[in-house]
């Protein structure tokens, strides 16, 4: 009788939502009459095929959950935790099938539900709104940490009260990735939307009913958000274009502090690219990285003690987070050594981006105007952006941290060449010169190899957008 009461009062919560939720058919809310238990293979070979795992991108990096088609064929529902603020979301089942999610339709983040329009329809699961006993066998199908599929049994623990609403607890075991898969019944019915709640230090695993999703109007026009499109917006107003061109790379031979590495040839860069105005700043890397293990701390002084495996991480996860914005054909890289040289000379053919020469080995006003080397910088770094920038807008290509270069060791022919990626060595490139070098290391033509695998305060990089075929 109390189970009739209970499933009454939600029917009635249920008819009463339909006036804005207009088109659901709550009368398939409860299911079939069909209770049949199905033995665990089958159960999981029937269910399967209706869930999908989601890879969602937002202006914070990116999440993994699940989601299962319901209620129609081009309906996919999950929780609201792993969508919000999603820029994208990509859906793959089982057997690698994609499906193109072209938004959020609506979502409760009190219930922490949300259902996503399919551009590809999907198979739907079999909704039962009846509230399980305590003790009562369920299963949890989800894509834990983004991997392989789980299927995990256990049974129903109580009916708790979280923040005014009636959660399903259940014993399942289910993992991060786990959150927006179906709670099952021994039926294969769906009973909740699995989801976790931290309390007291304790993590419950719990399912929100499914008559919630009935609160949610399916009529809305899907859309994602459009946050991580403005960040990358700003971001990019910190690349400077680079066009086309050719250029002298190295030294003439009478140049001031020449090393004879710097054999001058005519390099050809086919493409153009972007470059950081600014050498990427600590709060940069700590926000897309998690960690900042500089020795001169400060939020826009450059991030150093990265090695050149980190660096290339960090332009890792930038293409991931952008990959729906990067122009066609391009993606976020180190610059090669060729266009790390032409960026800083900027036209220029001196040894100073300025137009102007060092005037001594060891420094010099002309120095002083354009970067932070051993004679002005304190032995340490200084805020990005402070000395004077190139004719390009391009600011402390000369001194403040050496910066890692994408290509690594070889030596300069006098032969004209096109920029290309070399990748024939265990060493690779730094440029610029640093905080502790003399004015004849921190010179346009300068070049300084380091073992990419070490950390030191005086390295640090430039981040570029580069054409995909190098």
């Amino acid at each position: 009788m109390k189970k009739l009461v209970l499933c009454l009062f939600i029917f009635v919560i249920i008819v009463t939502s339909t006036a804005y939720c207009e088109g659901w058919d709550v009368f398939n809310l409860f299911g079939s009459e069909d209770n049949k238990k199905l033995d665990t293979k089958e159960l999981y070979k029937e269910s399967v095929s209706s869930v999908v795992a989601l890879t969602v991108m937002n202006s914070k990096g990116g999440m993994n959950g699940t989601g299962f088609f319901v209620l129609e064929p081009d309906i996919i529902a999950t929780c609201y935790h792993v969508v919000a603020g999603a820029s994208s979301i990509t859906a793959k089942d089982s057997i690698g099938n994609e499906y193109k999610i072209e938004g959020i339709i609506d979502y409760s983040e009190k219930l922490d539900i949300a259902i996503l329009k399919s551009s590809k329809q999907g198979k739907t699961l079999t909704l039962d709104a009846n509230m399980p006993n305590p003790g009562t066998n369920v299963y949890a199908l989800g894509n834990p940490m983004g991997l392989n599929f789980s299927f995990t049994n256990g049974m129903v623990s109580q009916i708790q009260n979280l923040d005014g609403t009636n959660v399903i607890q259940f014993t399942a075991p289910v993992s991060p990735g786990n959150s927006g898969g179906p709670l099952l019944s021994e039926s294969g019915k769906v009973l909740g939307i699995v989801s976790a709640y931290f309390t007291k230090g304790q993590n419950l695993n719990f399912a929100v009913p499914v008559a919630m999703l009935y609160t949610l109007n399916k009529s809305k026009s899907p859309k994602f958000d459009d946050k991580l499109k403005k960040l990358y917006d700003l971001f990019m107003q910190d690349m400077v274009l680079c066009p086309a061109g050719s250029f002298m790379m190295g030294s003439p031979e009478n140049e001031l502090g020449r090393f004879d590495n710097e054999t001058q040839h005519k390099v050809t860069i086919l493409k153009p690219f972007y470059i950081g105005k600014y050498e990427v700043t600590q709060s940069l890397y700590e926000n897309l990285m998690g960690n900042n293990q500089s020795k001169f701390k400060g939020e826009n002084n450059p991030i150093e003690n990265v090695s050149w495996y980190e660096a290339k991480e960090f332009c890792k996860r930038l293409n991931t987070l952008f990959k729906d914005f990067t122009p066609k054909g391009y993606k976020f890289d180190l610059p090669t050594e060729a266009q790390w040289e032409y960026a800083c000379r900027a036209g220029t053919t001196t040894s100073l981006n300025s137009g102007k020469n060092i005037t001594s080995v060891f420094g010099g006003q002309n120095l002083n105007e354009v970067g932070w080397y051993g004679a002005n910088s304190k032995n340490r770094t200084h805020p990005v952006g402070q000395k004077k920038p190139n004719a390009w807008g391009i600011y402390d290509m000369h001194g403040n941290v050496n910066e890692w270069c994408r290509d690594p060791c070889r030596e300069y022919t006098s032969s004209a060449v096109t920029d290309q990626y070399y990748n024939k060595d265990s060493f690779y490139f730094i440029r610029g010169g640093c905080c502790r070098t003399i004015a004849a290391l921190c010179r346009s033509a300068n070049r300084n190899y380091r073992d990419p695998s070490i950390r030191n305060f005086d390295i640090g990089f430039r981040l570029a957008l580069v054409p995909v075929d190098e």
